[in-house]
């Protein structure tokens, strides 16, 4: 089994086929376990210093309007 998680989802992948059983005692544990470490999480989380990320349009992957055409030249 492989737990893994990021910004509020938890992943988890099992090699085995779980049981109805096995699923939900396994949510009840996590569950009870978050919420034994719930109340030092958050002082550690409240002791972060704040900040705001923004996403920069000149950066990479923008999409740029399209070049204008060149004006034929009058020989």
């Amino acid at each position: 089994m492989y737990i893994s998680g990021m910004s509020g989802e938890i992943h988890i992948t099992v090699g085995e086929a779980l049981t109805h059983q096995q699923w939900r005692d396994l949510i009840v544990g996590i569950r009870t376990d978050y919420a034994r470490i719930g109340p030092q999480k958050s002082a550690v989380l409240q002791s972060l210093e704040k900040f705001v990320i923004f996403q920069n349009k000149f950066g990479a992957g923008c999409r740029h309007a399209p070049r204008p055409r060149s004006r034929p030249s009058h020989g």
